[in-house]
């Protein structure tokens, strides 16, 4: 049986914080430089480097800075 979804949910959160205060040090990092940047990210919190590009923290990311 896999993991209770409460407790899923809070590893994300925890991970989606960590990645957004690596991502907020680069904001306007050029594509060219992205993969190797999230390939950096995602060795750090140990998760696979093509998940970062998704809404779950790319695009969650960049929803909440471009209304600032």
């Amino acid at each position: 049986m896999g993991k209770p979804k409460a407790i899923m949910l809070a590893e994300y959160e925890e991970r989606y914080q960590k990645f957004a205060s690596m991502r907020s040090k680069y904001p306007n990092i050029k594509r060219s430089n992205r993969s190797h940047y999230f390939k950096v990210i995602a060795n750090e919190l140990h998760i696979n480097a093509n998940s970062l590009y998704v809404e779950r923290y790319e695009g969650r990311w960049r929803k909440e800075h471009e209304t600032k």
